[in-house]
């Protein structure tokens, strides 16, 4: 009896070792939509872990899912940490590489319900006043537990999700992009960290009205400078406001390049930097103009929460208008440095 019960055994582990070796040992798969939405728009709710929970699959089968952020939400090494019950699991999620309006990659390691590691990559491909957008991933399956695969579709069930994901965001979006086309894009103050910076720029005085023909004038002298040496830019041209005097009618200010090192243009041009703080930020759709209106949001939000701001307040250029023409689109990041 006890010879017959060695030789099942030993049968059953020849299978097991059999569907082992011919089982996959990798689950990879992607899905895509695409978006009525300039990469621009779309791009901000795939590189912040805060904004991808409002189309994330997962967080609604948890109402009580606790979620923390690690590090500057939106930025390489940033990790999004969450645990909740057994149909999220519990694990993280780091950002790995950042490609702005590309690409954004990660990745994710399950605690629960079993331990395991995955590659994903969101990509975003432009065709025409659209946005396709990519979601893929790519895991490791350990032995034994690859042979599942044999008899289970898992890349079906993770697909559905995937699928329902996207679809959350393609509505989200397009219902954001409709209301900044209809010019009516809410102004939503957010609180952040803000990361050390440092700029090269030209300073500059000027009455409010000469300030637009100064300033373009200023960032086509810095970006002639810049490219004589070679430099370029790590991020998008950036306005730091030290004065706004309405008395005289006039703004001190400083037309300026986020650059990652110290750089020396020469007379005429200026290095400056700042060590990283607390901030608030209004995402402003519309004419350079009516910037205005988002100051006003900010200064009102710091005023009723007893938060000190910190000068320069900024203005960030995220839009080219060479390469949009409707302004309703241009998106002007102003942020506040708070004390």
């Amino acid at each position: 009896m006890g010879i017959k019960i060695l030789y099942v055994l030993g049968a059953l582990l020849a299978i097991l070792l059999l569907l082992v070796l011919i089982a996959p040992k990798q689950l990879e798969m992607e899905r895509s939509v695409l978006i009525e939405a300039t990469a621009d728009q779309v791009f901000p709710h795939l590189k912040f872990f805060e904004k991808r929970k409002a189309w994330s699959p997962w967080h609604p089968l948890d109402p009580n899912i606790k979620t923390s952020i690690e590090g500057i939400d939106g930025e390489v090494g940033a990790i999004s940490k969450w645990s909740g019950n057994d149909k999220v699991g519990e694990g993280s999620e780091v950002i790995e590489s950042i490609v702005p309006n590309q690409e954004v990659a990660t990745k994710t390691i399950f605690v629960k319900p079993w331990k395991s590691e995955a590659d994903a990559v969101v990509r975003l491909e432009p065709e025409g006043d659209k946005t396709k957008v990519s979601w893929g991933f790519k895991m490791d399956l350990k032995i034994p537990f690859n042979a599942m695969g044999l008899f289970m579709d898992m890349s079906k069930s993770i697909a559905a999700d995937y699928d329902r994901g996207l679809a959350n965001l393609k509505k989200l979006v397009e219902t954001e992009a409709a209301t900044i086309k209809a010019g009516k894009a809410p102004l939503v103050v957010e609180e952040l960290d803000l990361p050390a910076t440092q700029y090269i720029g030209i300073r500059l005085t000027a009455p409010f009205t000469e300030l637009e023909a100064k300033s373009k004038a200023a960032t086509a002298k810095l970006q002639a400078a810049l490219a004589a040496k070679g430099i370029s830019p790590s991020g998008p041209p950036r306005s730091l406001f030290y004065v706004w005097d309405m008395e005289k009618q006039q703004s001190e200010m400083m037309v300026t390049a986020p650059v990652a090192a110290k750089a020396d243009l020469g007379p005429g041009f200026e290095y400056v930097s700042f060590p990283a703080s607390k901030g608030l930020k209004v995402a402003y759709y519309g004419e350079y103009g009516g910037t205005g209106a988002a100051h006003g949001a900010l200064d009102e939000y710091a005023n009723k929460k007893g938060l000190k701001i910190k000068t320069p307040v900024i203005e960030e250029y995220y839009t080219d208008p060479n390469t949009q023409a409707d302004p309703k689109k241009w998106l002007t990041n102003v942020l506040y440095m708070l004390e």
